[in-house]
């Protein structure tokens, strides 16, 4: 199963429950790829010989692209003080429902931002155990507010990337690919 594949398993099921093909989902992944300092990291598991989750994102866009209302999320943010220009945004990020609940979300996203040069970290999300590993790695979010472009229910999430990171004990992931 191919990274777009494995999109479009993770975000037709709820709570998402959106309409993916394979092409939309590569079409979604090429406009990542192309955004400003992409990164994004994959775990492949041998034993089943594909990919169990991915995760990537990139600078904070000041405008809107897409479904994603970016200037009003901007907007709260230098309400809060926090410059856009400081801030990686989340993207996104799916684990094969086989292997949920193991902490390979977290390992993901931590990947992903260990050595993020920004100050913050945003996702924006109405999934629960998605927030849970952000605050695993991150800590408590110093700020959320209704971002709710893209679907009903969603909250933008902001956290401190300055934490200490050789604090954070994330045991080996079972991956190591990085998309570049």
């Amino acid at each position: 199963m191919a990274i777009a594949d494995l999109y479009v398993e993770g975000f037709s099921a709820p709570p998402w429950n959106e309409i993916w093909t394979r092409e939309s989902a590569l079409e979604e992944l090429a406009r990542a790829a192309q955004k400003d300092c992409f990164v994004g990291v994959f775990a492949y598991e041998p034993e089943i010989e594909d990919i169990a989750g991915f995760s990537w994102g990139y600078k904070l866009p000041t405008k809107r692209q897409g479904r994603v209302d970016f200037e009003t999320s901007c907007a709260n943010l230098l309400q809060k003080g926090i410059s856009p220009s400081q801030v990686f945004y989340g993207a996104d990020t799916v684990v094969r429902e086989k292997f949920r609940g193991q902490g390979l979300a977290k390992k993901l996203v931590y990947a992903r931002t260990g050595d993020c040069p920004e100050r913050y970290v945003c996702f924006r999300t109405k999934n629960e155990p998605m927030l849970k590993a952000y605050r695993s790695v991150f800590g408590k979010e110093i700020t959320s507010f209704v971002e709710n472009s893209a679907y009903d229910g969603g909250r933008m999430y902001v956290f401190r990337t300055s934490f200490p990171i050789a604090d954070l004990h994330v045991p080996d992931p079972l991956f190591s690919g990085c998309l570049r």
